[in-house]
């Protein structure tokens, strides 16, 4: 969550919209991604590393699988602080890879950095979890999501 930002959501029902757009999404729940918290202006997303998402030349997470985490993180963070009944769409973002992602798990932490009703801009951090607990800054994207 972002330390000393207290978002007030414009939508009291924002925790059961996010929740319910996340589970309908097709690609999240065919890599096992479980949504772990919600809160306004952020959003936590877990998937577990499997060969299915791996790459085939390393045992690291695809690119493009960390690539969609992100997108995926900015996106349902905006939505928590949406107006009741609109949605978003993410027009752009930019993402640094910056080490292998390996381990356990892959967490995904989407925060709000601007919110507006019209452009949100929002960051993701994803980490490499191990088994032991430990988490390591793997990624770092910032979008723009606009509302419809």
């Amino acid at each position: 969550m972002t330390v000393g930002i207290n978002w007030s959501p414009k939508n009291p029902d924002y925790e059961k919209v996010v929740r319910e757009g996340f589970a309908a999404e097709a690609p999240l729940k065919a890599i096992g991604a479980t949504l772990e918290k919600v809160e306004p202006g952020y959003v936590e997303i877990h998937v577990p590393i499997q060969p299915a998402i791996m790459t085939s030349y390393a045992p690291v997470v695809h690119g493009g699988i960390v690539g969609m985490l992100a997108d995926c993180a900015l996106a349902h963070a905006a939505l928590t602080l949406a107006a009741p009944g609109a949605m978003g769409v993410t027009v752009e973002y930019k993402i640094n890879l910056m080490a292998p992602t390996a381990g356990e798990r892959v967490i995904a932490r989407g925060t709000v950095i601007k919110p507006s009703s019209k452009m949100t801009v929002a960051k993701a951090d994803i980490y490499a979890a191990g088994a032991d607990g430990s988490e390591r800054l793997v990624a770092m994207a910032v979008g723009t999501l606009a509302a419809l």
